[in-house]
C-alpha cells in the first residue's frame, strides 16, 4: 500500500481464533486524500466470508500515518457496522512513510472507539 498515488482501503478478515480467512487488498480506492467506505459493503463482504474478526489498514498517499479526524469517524463508523453484526473490528492501521504503520489499537484508540460506541450497542435490540 506504501507508494499508491491513491488511499486505499484494505480488510484482514479472520475466523473466531484470528486465523486468517482473507486478504481483501481493495475493499474501497480513493483519491489522494480520501477513500469512501460504504459500511455496507464492508459488512457484506465480512459475512460472506463468515468473519468474526476484522484488521482495517488504508494508506495516505502523503506520507503521513497520523489517522485524519475523518479516519477516526470512519472507524468508529465501521466498528459499530460490524458490531451489529457480531463482528469485533480489532484494529485500523494507517500506513504512511514510516517503517511502522500508526494502531490505532496499540494507540488505545479502538479502546476508545469500544467505550464510546456502548451506550448505542447496549441500546440495540
Amino acid at each position: 500500500m506504501r507508494g499508491k498515488n491513491r488511499e486505499t482501503l484494505a480488510a484482514i478478515l479472520l475466523d473466531a481464533s484470528y486465523g486468517i480467512l482473507a486478504v481483501e487488498e481493495e475493499v474501497a480506492v480513493g483519491s489522494l486524500t480520501v477513500a469512501s467506505v460504504h459500511s455496507m459493503e464492508l459488512v457484506k463482504m465480512a459475512l460472506g466470508h463468515n468473519v468474526a474478526a476484522v484488521v482495517l489498514a488504508h494508506n495516505h498517499p502523503s506520507g503521513n500515518s497520523t489517522p485524519s479526524e475523518q479516519d477516526r469517524r470512519l472507524t468508529r463508523h465501521l466498528f459499530l457496522a460490524l458490531a451489529f453484526c457480531e463482528i469485533q473490528l480489532l484494529d485500523h492501521c494507517v500506513i504512511g512513510a514510516d517503517v511502522r504503520p500508526y494502531s490505532f489499537a496499540d494507540h488505545g484508540l479502538m479502546e476508545e472507539i469500544r467505550r464510546s460506541c456502548q451506550p448505542v450497542l447496549k441500546a440495540a435490540p
